[in-house]
């Protein structure tokens, strides 16, 4: 499910590689991954269960995509830029291809998103 925002918030990027890249993760993170997205802080958010990746644009640089739980990504860690953040992590994209480092990290904040919903405790 998308929020009207997002398709707002494509429509209205000018720069054809912004453009280019968010469309294509958008498309991925949606259709692929059955993921919700809505517009937060003035970029497009993804979750199942609570939020797992936002979308970055980089000047001039292409995009980020950035795990928010990315400091419990262990298996992918490795992969990973934190930029100084403490628990934000992402990867960089400068052409619209999967490879198998956005795979893999996905596989994991999945799953990890899949955990927290088993962790919550009624009181």
């Amino acid at each position: 499910m998308t929020d009207p925002k997002v398709n707002d918030y494509l429509q209205q990027l000018h720069d054809p590689l912004h453009f280019e890249l968010i469309n294509y993760f958008h498309e991925k993170l949606t259709l692929d991954y059955g993921l919700r997205s809505k517009l937060r802080y003035a970029i497009p958010f993804y979750d199942k269960n609570h939020w797992i990746v936002y979308l970055n644009p980089v000047k001039k640089k292409g995009i980020e995509l950035c795990f928010l739980k990315g400091r419990e990504m262990f298996d992918t860690m490795h992969l990973l830029n934190f930029k100084e953040r403490t628990m934000v992590a992402g990867l960089e994209f400068l052409e619209p291809k999967i490879n198998f480092a956005f795979e893999d990290c996905m596989e994991e904040a999945l799953r990890l998103d899949g955990e927290y919903k088993k962790k919550k405790v009624k009181i």
